[in-house]
Order: structure tokens, then C-alpha cells, then sequence
């Protein structure tokens, strides 16, 4: 799947679901109930199989994509995000000193 036609999709959830905005594993479960809405009833083993076989977006593509979205939208950003920001001059300095 391309993240690019996803974008609009995670951009919705993150406006009309706040709570999205700081849980990737909510995010990316939102994600693939959609995609899999025209195979429901899923069972674990179609799932695996399915995600094994690229039917489900990349859980990393969409990290990625909401980053991005929380990045240039200020009002898609979740309380961690601000948290995260905050000690972000701690978590370079112990980068650079690793």
C-alpha cells in the first residue's frame, strides 16, 4: 500500500479521534479494521496471512505518516508529542554521548 493514500484516511482519525494521536498500536489498529472491513469476520490466521501477503499498510509507513502530519499540523498533536519535545535536548545529549 502507498502511504501517500493514506495520508488523507490518518489525517481524519487524527482529527475525529484525539485519542489516536498518541497511541501508534490505536492508530495502526483503526487502520486495519478499515482496510479489512470487506473480509469481516477476520480470523488471526487470515490476518497473518493477509499482512504477511502486504494486504495491511506498514505499521511503520503509518508512524511515519502521522509524524509527519503532527509535524506540519500543530492541531493534529497529541499531549506527547509536546512531552517528547520537551526533552529532546536530554535525549541528544545522551546520543551524543553514547
Amino acid at each position: 500500500m502507498n502511504i501517500v493514500t493514506k495520508k488523507d484516511l490518518i489525517t481524519k482519525l487524527l482529527s475525529d479521534h484525539p485519542h489516536l494521536r498518541d497511541d501508534d498500536y490505536k492508530l495502526i489498529s483503526e487502520i486495519w479494521q478499515y482496510e479489512s472491513l470487506a473480509t469481516i469476520p477476520v480470523t488471526a490466521k487470515d490476518f497473518l496471512s493477509d499482512f504477511g501477503n502486504g494486504k495491511y499498510t506498514n505499521p511503520e509507513s503509518i508512524r511515519r505518516c502521522r509524524a509527519k502530519l503532527q509535524e506540519t499540523m500543530p492541531e493534529l498533536r497529541g499531549d506527547k508529542y509536546y512531552k517528547r519535545h520537551r526533552h529532546q535536548s536530554d535525549v541528544i545529549d545522551q546520543l551524543n554521548n553514547f
